[in-house]
């Protein structure tokens, strides 16, 4: 596969989100009077419909995720090997991303927050697919993941050695992949994203 359907990058950029919707969940709960069942979940949050939203999109972009990395890593029909690594971890790139767009919306008006937090995940939803920034995903670091820009050399393409640059998505810490690095195979997933493939 060498597209990502709009679709899974949508998918991709609400469980970046994850930690932004945990916390505006905590922000929104509300003590919840046990008495009342018949209106339990619109006792739970003070907005419960926004809510509710956040917390089954999250939930099921979350795990579509997780089993689609899990699906690429065993996958068998894109396999490429690359040899002669040259490593940069790019998982500070995750905290800069959680530190410039998840953090400052806490700052917003309380009564406002709501509004401005939509249109601004709009722009960003729109620049995060339009940029390829698929791989920038705090959820992807939670569940084990890291993110490595890796320089190949004789990575085999049509028969031929090769050269170049690709993102890497692998389930081994720097150190751990620094040790496999003469020899790897890796499955593709979009253009020049890849994740290690399973053993």
């Amino acid at each position: 596969m060498s597209k990502i359907s709009y679709c899974v990058k949508i998918m991709m950029f609400i469980s970046s989100y994850s930690p932004l919707s945990l916390i505006f969940l905590v922000i929104d709960f509300r003590a919840v009077d046990i008495t009342s069942l018949s209106s339990f979940f619109n006792s739970l949050f003070y907005h419960p419909s926004i809510s509710l939203l956040l917390l089954f999109g999250t939930l099921i972009s979350c795990i579509v995720i997780a089993l689609l990395l899990r699906y690429y890593k065993n996958d068998s029909t894109d396999v490429k090997q690359i040899s002669n690594l040259r490593i940069t971890s790019m998982d500070n790139e995750v905290l800069s991303y959680i530190f410039s767009y998840v953090l400052p919306f806490l700052s917003f008006p309380a009564e406002r927050r709501i509004l401005i937090i939509g249109i601004l995940l709009l722009f960003v939803c729109v620049i995060y697919i339009k940029s390829n920034l698929i791989m920038i995903n705090p959820f992807i670091s939670l569940i084990g993941y890291h993110i490595f820009q890796v320089e190949y050399e004789n990575m085999e393409v049509m028969g031929k050695a090769d050269r170049g640059t690709i993102i890497l998505i692998s389930n081994k810490d720097r150190y751990n992949l620094s040790r496999d690095s003469q020899h790897i195979k890796v499955c593709r997933i979009s253009n020049d994203l890849f994740i290690l493939k399973g053993e």
